[in-house]
């Protein structure tokens, strides 16, 4: 987001932000500032918001479930639903809706503020995150699942 990379610690339940994103390139030292830590929610995948916000999901290794949060600059991370799962990736489709994969249910899924979670593919072992291709016919979706060493690719229409 701006010229800034995030990065997460789900474990340590902190998040960081690394600016500028392209020190490599600039050969400078980055600064890198503790954004988030202690929040009780384990940032795992993230994806920036349409409206300027840090979108994140949640991921705890124990069986405590996590949800998905977003975070405008300067704020708190606010959660957006709770008690999902074990979330990994996340990404933000035109209509503002999100994809998110989760390790509990093994699946892949679409939520809305409006209908909640629903279910798009099942049976992953370990769905993480994954990429998005848009095309003619709408996104393809590439899941890997980490457990079965497996790409699985999903046509969605939009």
């Amino acid at each position: 987001i701006g010229d800034a990379v995030f990065v997460s610690d789900n474990r340590g339940d902190q998040l960081y932000r690394v600016e500028p994103a392209d020190f490599l390139a600039m050969g400078v030292e980055p600064k890198v500032t503790l954004v988030s830590s202690g929040k009780a929610v384990n940032p795992n995948g993230l994806y920036p918001g349409a409206d300027g916000s840090l979108l994140m999901v949640g991921f705890k290794s124990s069986e405590e479930a996590r949800g998905i949060y977003a975070m405008m600059p300067g704020g708190e991370p606010k959660a957006l639903a709770e008690g999902i799962g074990r979330l990994d990736g996340i990404y933000q489709v035109k209509s503002g809706d999100l994809l998110v994969t989760d390790w509990d249910s093994g699946s892949l899924n679409l939520w809305s503020a409006k209908a909640g979670l629903q279910k798009l593919a099942v049976d992953f072992k370990g769905p993480a995150d994954f990429a998005v291709v848009p095309n003619d016919d709408g996104l393809l979706v590439v899941v890997p699942d980490l457990v079965k060493s497996e790409l699985r690719l999903l046509q969605l229409g939009e």
